[in-house]
């Protein structure tokens, strides 16, 4: 079965879901509620979507197929009208199976089980990032064995058996799977002391004009920021200013209904009029007493019907909808409506704000406003993406693998100013300690130390400056929430993707990262943004004598390439002279 593209909406009464089902039969389509669960099936097509809340079936269920677009449209009424279905842009979680589990184990699959968690955590959303306070858990039957386990939540194991030849361009450890975890640390951290270049270091901060320019660059999570300011204080000024009560606007909308039930009334009885006119015109028109003179014309009668449109006629759309299921109908115009029900109940509220105040239109409907929308291929990336549950076993720790993993995305973001690169997914990958070397962190100190570290050994540009910068970035990106990371994670999966190698580091972390992350506690993504973003990183916390170094470069100039230069120079008249006494 194929799934198919679609889009959910939602306003006070119905949830709405629009399916792109081509090559169709309609007839074959059915579809059904039942609890919190939506199925619709035409073949080849089959869709199961699981929400948040009930939905019920009423009688005021309904489907519509349009021809011209190819698209099914269902409205899918509310167990309770005006409750708010949440998430309804997160594909993947739209499109996991209704959980059945009754077992005590906690598993992160659902808004209920995330709604026990936080309930149980009570107001425990100051937590404490800084220090371990787990005790480490007795080793498992695998670890007993000596297997090593790495990747998301330790979910993986010997996952390089036959990629030993290429295991150098994917990881920095090759001995990936005969290290533990603490080891792996050691090394990664061993690795950073060898690479690191205090010459080029030095070099970068001595001659900075571009990295001067990468920093005044604006991402556009920063103009996600200053949208997210702006409708802020929009909402406070309409708070703030002196609004009509809702009870005069009800009144204004009553008495506008009632003026156009009027307007109607007439323009009916007007309709009626006209067509007791045209009747009488028929009638005398085939009086049999004027028939000799109605012949008596020139004019031929045929019996030949033209079509002057490629719609089809609404006689034949009513004998095919005759045939099909009640709740489904076809429509032939050629841009349907989806949200005909959210304008309608919109508009009322338009026509009274008018009178008084003007609302604009993004404004009106409570349920499509959003400041992070995800484009068609991030739907469609969602869409294919395998239905998990996860047993967390230390959830501390993907949630700082996710703060390496989103500061590397943001510093190959402003380093090639947004537009694409074919080392991108080298950038990230090398960046990120969690992908480069499998390495997993206790605390938010070595999350940071680790970013600024491999940012000033590996790529192209390293600066402290710029350092800074993108440890700023990362912290908007923690403060637009959930949509924001996950749209992030998907850039970064779409990246490593187009890799030759890097893309097996989807199959470890990325994958499961977009999958977890619909289901993550949003208590506790707040409380790591708020430490996030409280945090300040200083030279003198990496054992690097970094400021020694700018001084000395500051003091004294790059005086290494001068002397580079002598050295050739001395050379060339070596060979000079050795040359003169040859002849």
């Amino acid at each position: 079965m194929i799934i198919p593209k679609f889009s959910v909406d939602q306003n006070d009464e119905f949830i709405i879901v629009v399916a792109i089902t081509p090559y169709i039969k309609a007839s074959e389509a059915d579809f059904y509620l039942l609890e919190n669960q939506f199925k619709f099936y035409c073949k080849p097509y089959f869709l199961r979507l699981t929400f948040s809340h009930n939905i019920v079936e009423n009688g005021k269920e309904k489907a519509s197929f349009n021809v011209n677009t190819q698209e099914f449209t269902f409205y899918l009424p509310k167990e309770i009208n005006g409750q708010k279905f949440n998430d309804l842009d997160l594909i993947t979680k739209l499109l996991e199976k209704k959980s059945t589990n009754t077992s005590k184990i906690q598993v992160l699959n659902g808004e209920s089980n995330q709604n026990d968690e936080d309930e149980e955590s009570g107001d425990n959303e100051d937590e404490e990032w800084e220090f371990e306070q787990v005790i480490e858990p007795e080793p498992s039957l695998d670890e007993l064995k000596n297997k090593i386990k790495y990747g998301f939540n330790d979910g993986y194991s010997d996952f390089f058996q036959g990629l030993q030849q290429d295991i150098g361009d994917i990881i920095d450890i090759p001995i990936i799977d005969s290290i533990t975890k603490q080891e792996r640390t050691k090394v990664r951290t061993e690795f950073e002391d060898l690479k690191f270049d205090p010459e080029r270091y030095m070099e970068n901060h001595f001659f900075n004009d571009d990295i001067k320019e990468l920093l005044h660059y604006k991402c556009y999570w920063e103009d996600l920021i200053e949208k997210k300011i702006k409708l802020k204080k929009e909402k406070n000024q309409q708070q703030q200013s002196g609004q009509e009560p809702n009870e005069i606007i009800n009144k204004k909308v009553e008495e506008e209904k009632v003026e156009e039930e009027k307007v109607e009334e007439e323009k009916v009885e007007e309709e009626k009029k006209v067509e007791k006119v045209e009747k009488e015109e028929e009638i005398k028109q085939i009086d049999p007493s004027n028939l000799e003179d109605y012949d008596e014309g020139n004019d031929e009668v045929t019996n030949e019907t033209t079509i002057e449109s490629n719609e089809i006629s609404d006689e034949l759309l009513e004998k095919i909808n005759s045939t099909l299921s009640k709740k489904i109908s076809i429509v032939n115009e050629e841009s349907e409506n989806k949200n005909t029900l959210i304008e309608k109940e919109d508009s009322t509220i338009a026509t009274a704000a008018g009178a008084s105040t003007t609302v604009s239109n993004s404004t009106t409907n409570k349920y499509s406003k959003k400041l992070i929308t995800f484009s068609d291929e991030e739907k469609d990336i969602m869409k294919n993406l395998p239905n998990k549950e996860y047993m967390i076993s230390n959830e501390k720790s993907i949630l700082l693998g996710l703060v390496d993993i989103i500061y590397s995305y943001a510093y190959n973001e402003r380093v090639n100013m947004g537009y694409e690169n074919i080392e991108s997914a080298w950038n990230i990958c090398k960046l990120s300690g969690t992908l480069s070397c499998l390495d997993s962190f206790y605390n938010l100190s070595s999350v940071i130390e680790c970013c600024f570290k491999r940012s000033l050994t590996f790529p192209l540009y390293r600066s402290w400056s710029l350092s800074e910068r993108v440890l700023r970035d990362t912290k908007q990106i923690f403060q637009l929430g959930k949509r924001c990371l996950l749209k992030c994670l998907l850039d970064i999966k779409k990246k490593l993707e187009s890799s030759e190698f890097k893309y097996y580091l989807n199959r470890l972390y990325i994958d499961d990262y977009c999958i977890w992350l619909q289901h993550a506690s949003k208590k506790k993504l707040k409380s790591l943004r708020n430490k996030l973003s409280e945090y300040e990183m200083k030279k003198s916390m990496l054992s690097w004598p970094l400021e020694e170094y700018e001084k000395l470069v500051e003091e004294e100039g790059m005086v290494f390439g001068e002397e580079e230069e002598e050295e050739e120079d001395g050379e060339q008249k070596f060979e000079y002279e050795n040359q003169d006494e040859s002849d």
